[in-house]
């Protein structure tokens, strides 16, 4: 709308912050939710950090976490009544290397409870959120699916999806396989449009086969269409936001950070 961008607000200024945050606007309630890791001072292990501001109040920040795991890359879902969900991969670093699962943590009285979506002992990571309209929450995120814990660079990564819209958290489904994805599916977005259908973008495939794929229900069952193609540099990963309408818009970035 013209509007200029404001300067650069410090929410935190503390030696140690990480720059992998999320950040959410819900402009109907004013509010705004800022959340991060942060590395310990003492040791290897990080920690998820949440502030919020409503409306031109002070901000206000809590530590979500405080243990001996290692979690990091949080994603932010707010409900609508302001309620807070968020989600990270957690590593225990006393246990298997490469171990990671799927956390989401929700706020009970001051209290924050924290629940593995995977407990597989594998190397789950890089999951995304969407709240829908009944206030429930949607999960895409890269799991492993080779014999080995693997690393990010490997090919064993598979598309899977959750939620919790029959009050409890659903078998995860592995997309990659239901709709027959290229190996190395991750870095997925999600969002959920207003009759309920869920969009999720990802990339998929190995160096110079590397696309971005949009997966959908919206016809009942899922679909993975094809976005980019041969003729455009591999992708890494992709930004999804949605309008009211189901009209999908899509950032990419390629391998060159492009």
């Amino acid at each position: 709308d013209g509007a200029s961008w404001t300067a650069p607000l410090v929410v935190r200024d503390i030696p140690g912050e990480n720059p992998y945050t999320d950040v959410k606007f819900l402009p109907s309630n004013d509010l705004s939710v800022v959340a991060w890791h942060r590395k310990r001072p003492v040791g290897e292990a990080y920690d998820i950090w949440l502030a919020k501001q409503v409306g031109s109040a002070s901000w206000t920040t809590e530590q979500v976490t405080d243990d001996a795991n290692d979690d990091k890359r949080v994603r932010i879902g707010v409900y609508s009544d302001d309620n807070v969900i968020l989600t990270f991969p957690r590593h225990n670093p006393a246990g298997p290397t490469g171990n990671k699962e799927i956390a989401v943590a929700t706020l009970s009285g001051t209290t924050w409870d924290i629940q593995l979506l995977t407990t597989n002992d594998k190397n789950d990571h890089r999951p995304a959120i969407a709240i829908d309209n009944s206030d429930k929450a949607h999960i895409a995120y890269a799991g492993w699916v080779g014999s080995g814990k693997g690393d990010p660079v490997d090919i064993h990564w598979n598309l899977f999806y959750t939620n919790d819209t029959s009050g409890s958290w659903s078998a995860p489904i592995n997309l990659s396989t239901t709709l027959s994805l290229p190996a190395k599916a991750d870095w997925p977005a999600i969002a959920v449009d207003d009759s309920g259908e869920v969009h999720i973008v990802c990339a998929a495939g190995v160096g110079a086969t590397r696309e971005v794929y949009h997966i959908t229900n919206e016809t009942g069952s899922w679909t993975a269409t094809q976005i980019s193609d041969a003729t455009d540099p591999p992708c890494e990963w992709a930004v999804l936001a949605m309008e009211g309408d189901g009209t999908c818009l899509l950032y990419t970035s390629d391998a060159a950070d492009e």
